[in-house]
């Protein structure tokens, strides 16, 4: 049984990786908008619970060492933000497949908003 947890700890740091990566990407944007500093968050506390949860199973686990009690609340802490993660995607995946025309009309938005054309600053016409 242990050795299905391992490789679903592998596969969840693959993904949590990802998830750090889009984190990265988007934390430029959150200096700039602070309403996008709450997805980061979100982002960057099931990132550190999928690292620190793959840290324990390999050393308090599988490995019977003592795990400090900051480490054990760091963890808890970090698995109520990533449970918080995945009810807040749950939520917006039902909305989204109960209502497909918001859907529809975020891709038209996109496209509009793609096909206009960036207006130049005055200092790009010099």
């Amino acid at each position: 049984m242990l050795t299905v947890y391992r490789i679903l700890s592998y596969l969840l740091i693959l993904v949590a990786s990802f998830i750090g990566l889009g984190m990265l990407m988007l934390l430029t944007g959150a200096f700039t908008n602070p309403a996008l500093l709450l997805s980061v968050f979100v982002a960057a506390g099931v990132v550190l619970y999928s690292f620190s949860s793959f840290h324990f199973l390999n050393k308090g686990v599988l490995k019977n060492q003592k795990i400090k009690t900051g480490r054990k609340d760091f963890i808890k802490v970090n698995a109520y933000v990533a449970l918080f993660f995945g009810v807040i995607n749950l939520f917006q995946s039902v909305t989204l497949i109960a209502e497909p025309k918001v859907i529809e009309q975020l891709l038209d938005q996109l496209t509009n908003t793609m096909r206009q054309p960036m207006p130049l600053k005055k200092e790009e016409l010099y």
